[in-house]
């Protein structure tokens, strides 16, 4: 686990890059010690926090891969945020994004028989008959989570390989996108199809987000698409949430309180190959993050 902090500059996304780690990480950890007197900051009442023994004993239990960043400060938080991980129907919010950037029509009809529609679709299943915009399926998607319009965007986003492209376009050389839902998301730990981490994942939602991925209108259009969950602490976090099977979940998006902007994903993966993932053991590492930072930062 490091926390490490950066300067931002321009848009406040340089931290969002890809930096080389291990020494690094390390010297800067030192001379923030250093520079601080201790290794981990003191709390009110005098006593230290030890911020990785912290996420240790929240995450750890959840077999959570974390990775966040504080637009304010720069600083970065990484808890295994470099392991592989599924990527589930989180893909979706990333084929709304390319959509975007293509300029496709919001208002272009899309058709589908009914042979087309998934469990889990609880919008698309209802309108086979007039099918639904490109809005609508976005909304769908990602407020929703419906596998179908999930499929019907990465359809247009130029399938699996189409979407791969993008996040490599992106500066993601990690995340790929192999299959179709169900199967994207069967989740198996061995297997490296429809895969990511948590510090590619956060790093690409928070460009296309925030940063210059997309024009200033494309940007509020995605926002507008993402759910807001309000979190304890007085955050909220407009996010993409996706579950899977092993237990596999994962979250991501930008938590806000005031003028602070987190961008953070969260991936967590459970043992059980019957056992489906749950959108509260996504954003369990979420809450549990955000405490973490304001007590640390």
């Amino acid at each position: 686990m490091l926390v490490r902090r950066r300067t931002l500059l321009g848009t406040g996304l340089v931290a969002l890059a890809a930096t080389p780690r291990d020494a690094q990480d390390a010297r800067e950890r030192r001379e923030r010690a250093q520079r601080q007197g201790g290794d981990e900051p003191e709390e009110r009442d005098g006593r230290t926090f030890d911020l990785g023994a912290y996420l240790d004993a929240q995450l750890d239990a959840t077999r959570a891969a974390v990775w966040a960043v504080d637009l304010r400060s720069g600083r970065r938080l990484d808890h295994d945020g470099h392991h592989q991980r599924p990527l589930l129907a989180l893909a979706a919010g990333l084929a709304a994004a390319q959509l975007l950037r293509t300029a496709t029509p919001l208002t272009r009809r899309v058709r589908y028989g009914a042979d087309d529609v998934l469990p889990g679709s609880p919008v698309a299943g209802s309108h086979v008959r007039e099918g639904m915009s490109v809005a609508q399926l976005c909304t769908a998607a990602l407020g929703r989570g419906d596998e179908t319009a999930a499929n019907l965007l990465l359809q247009l986003s130029g399938g699996p390989p189409g979407l791969t492209r993008f996040c490599r376009s992106l500066g993601d050389g990690t995340t790929r996108v192999d299959r179709w839902a169900p199967e994207s998301a069967s989740g198996e730990p061995w297997d490296p199809r429809d895969s990511t981490t948590a510090r590619a994942l956060a790093r690409d939602y928070g460009v296309l987000l925030l940063g210059p991925a997309l024009p200033a209108a494309a940007r509020l259009q995605l926002r507008s698409w993402l759910p807001t969950a309000l979190l304890a602490g007085g955050w909220s976090f407009s996010h993409v949430t996706a579950t899977g099977w092993y237990g596999t979940a994962g979250t991501v998006g930008i938590a806000r309180r005031g003028t602070r902007q987190v961008v953070l994903a969260s991936l967590v993966r459970g043992a059980e190959a019957t056992a489906p993932g749950t959108p509260q053991a996504a954003l369990s590492p979420v809450t549990a993050v955000l405490q973490a930072l304001d007590r640390s930062w």
